[in-house]
């Protein structure tokens, strides 16, 4: 199995002269999500994305710098 992660530099997407950022963050988010599930799909792999997750954690067990914040995990692998 591997696990993709898909991370940003949240405050980038909250500077006041970017008021469309944040939505904007997910609807992009979501793009590559859907790509890496097509992907996985059509190689015959199992994928599925987790969004429910504590990013804070997640950003400790991944090792990321201190400005990247999970925003999604696709584990993928074969199905049984």
């Amino acid at each position: 199995m591997a696990l993709g992660e898909l991370c940003g530099a949240l405050e980038w997407f909250f500077k006041p002269s970017r008021p469309y950022a944040s939505n904007r963050r997910s609807i992009e988010v979501g793009h590559a999500a859907q790509n890496i599930l097509l992907q996985a799909a059509a190689l015959g792999l199992a994928a599925v994305p987790v969004g429910s997750l504590d990013p804070s954690r997640a950003a400790d067990t991944l090792a990321l710098p201190p400005d990247q914040t999970v925003l999604y995990l696709i584990p993928v692998g074969h199905d049984p």
